[in-house]
Protein backbone atom coordinates (compact mmCIF):
# COMPACT_ATOMS: atom_id res chain seq x y z
CA UNK A 1 0.00 0.00 0.00
CA UNK A 2 1.21 3.73 0.50
CA UNK A 3 3.77 5.00 -1.81
CA UNK A 4 4.46 1.53 -3.05
CA UNK A 5 0.76 0.82 -4.54
CA UNK A 6 1.00 4.42 -5.98
CA UNK A 7 4.09 3.50 -8.15
CA UNK A 8 3.18 0.39 -9.34
CA UNK A 9 0.02 1.68 -10.74
CA UNK A 10 2.67 3.92 -12.91
CA UNK A 11 3.75 1.32 -14.53
CA UNK A 12 2.61 -0.14 -17.32
CA UNK A 13 1.47 -4.24 -17.22
CA UNK A 14 4.75 -5.60 -18.53
CA UNK A 15 7.24 -3.99 -16.26
CA UNK A 16 4.95 -4.20 -13.45
CA UNK A 17 5.05 -8.01 -14.04
CA UNK A 18 8.87 -8.35 -14.17
CA UNK A 19 9.31 -6.31 -11.19
CA UNK A 20 6.96 -8.64 -9.33
CA UNK A 21 9.06 -11.41 -11.39
CA UNK A 22 12.04 -10.01 -9.95
CA UNK A 23 10.40 -10.12 -6.39
CA UNK A 24 9.61 -13.23 -6.61
CA UNK A 25 12.89 -15.04 -8.00
CA UNK A 26 14.55 -12.91 -5.03
CA UNK A 27 12.26 -14.08 -2.19
CA UNK A 28 12.39 -17.66 -3.46
CA UNK A 29 16.23 -17.88 -4.34
CA UNK A 30 15.16 -18.80 -8.06
CA UNK A 31 15.47 -16.85 -11.74
CA UNK A 32 11.85 -18.78 -13.13
CA UNK A 33 9.35 -16.73 -11.86
CA UNK A 34 9.08 -14.99 -15.07
CA UNK A 35 9.08 -18.41 -17.61
CA UNK A 36 6.46 -19.32 -15.34
CA UNK A 37 4.26 -16.60 -14.73
CA UNK A 38 1.94 -16.70 -18.09
CA UNK A 39 -0.89 -14.25 -16.97
CA UNK A 40 -1.24 -11.36 -15.45
CA UNK A 41 -4.50 -9.53 -14.04
CA UNK A 42 -4.28 -6.02 -12.28
CA UNK A 43 -6.79 -3.50 -11.41
CA UNK A 44 -5.79 0.19 -10.97
CA UNK A 45 -7.62 0.91 -8.03
CA UNK A 46 -6.60 4.32 -7.34
CA UNK A 47 -7.72 5.43 -11.03
CA UNK A 48 -11.39 4.21 -9.92
CA UNK A 49 -13.31 7.59 -9.01
CA UNK A 50 -15.58 5.92 -7.24
CA UNK A 51 -12.98 3.51 -5.24
CA UNK A 52 -10.01 5.78 -4.79
CA UNK A 53 -8.23 2.75 -3.64
CA UNK A 54 -8.90 -0.41 -1.69
CA UNK A 55 -8.49 -1.91 1.91
CA UNK A 56 -9.62 -4.98 3.27
CA UNK A 57 -12.13 -6.41 5.75
CA UNK A 58 -13.63 -9.64 7.75
CA UNK A 59 -17.66 -9.53 6.23
CA UNK A 60 -19.82 -10.77 8.95
CA UNK A 61 -19.54 -14.04 9.52
CA UNK A 62 -16.17 -14.52 8.72
CA UNK A 63 -12.92 -15.16 11.36
CA UNK A 64 -9.69 -14.82 11.03
CA UNK A 65 -9.02 -18.20 9.96
CA UNK A 66 -10.75 -17.07 6.12
CA UNK A 67 -7.23 -14.76 6.35
CA UNK A 68 -5.25 -17.95 6.60
CA UNK A 69 -6.69 -19.68 4.44
CA UNK A 70 -6.45 -17.07 1.71
CA UNK A 71 -2.90 -16.50 3.04
CA UNK A 72 -1.96 -19.80 1.72
CA UNK A 73 1.01 -19.66 -1.06
CA UNK A 74 -1.44 -22.24 -3.62
CA UNK A 75 -4.99 -22.32 -4.44
CA UNK A 76 -5.96 -24.95 -6.86
CA UNK A 77 -2.41 -25.01 -8.57
CA UNK A 78 -1.96 -21.46 -8.70
CA UNK A 79 -0.43 -18.75 -6.80
CA UNK A 80 -2.20 -15.97 -5.60
CA UNK A 81 -1.89 -12.63 -4.81
CA UNK A 82 -3.39 -9.37 -3.67
CA UNK A 83 -2.79 -6.19 -2.05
Amino acid sequence: GGADATAAEAEDDETLRMLVCDALDAALGTAEAARHCRRMLRTRWLRDEFARGAYSYLPPGATPDDYDALAQPEHRGRVLFCG
